[in-house]
């Protein structure tokens, strides 16, 4: 899957790498297969069910994440969104 540039995981921030530059670590490989297949997953579920994809995948990320982290980042998307309550 060609990608003009990959968006990958620090300790403190994104970093954007060139493909051809990418000297990745183990766990930024592991990171980026496991994002891949997550990516893979969200794709066959959206033809399946005809639903859209990146709704699918932020789902499958969410599910990684334990309760207590889904509810702060939903309480603070609350609070940079009110007006969507």
């Amino acid at each position: 899957m060609p990608r003009a540039w990959l968006t990958l995981p620090s300790a403190l921030h994104a970093r954007r790498v060139s493909p051809e530059d990418a000297q990745l670590s183990a766990a930024e490989e592991a990171w980026l297969e496991h994002d891949l297949a997550l990516r893979r997953r969200a794709r066959r579920l959206a033809e399946r069910y005809h639903r859209d994809e990146q709704s699918l995948y932020r789902t499958l990320k969410n599910f990684e994440r334990s309760p207590a982290e889904r509810l702060r980042l939903g309480l603070w998307h609350a609070r940079l969104h009110p007006e969507r309550r």
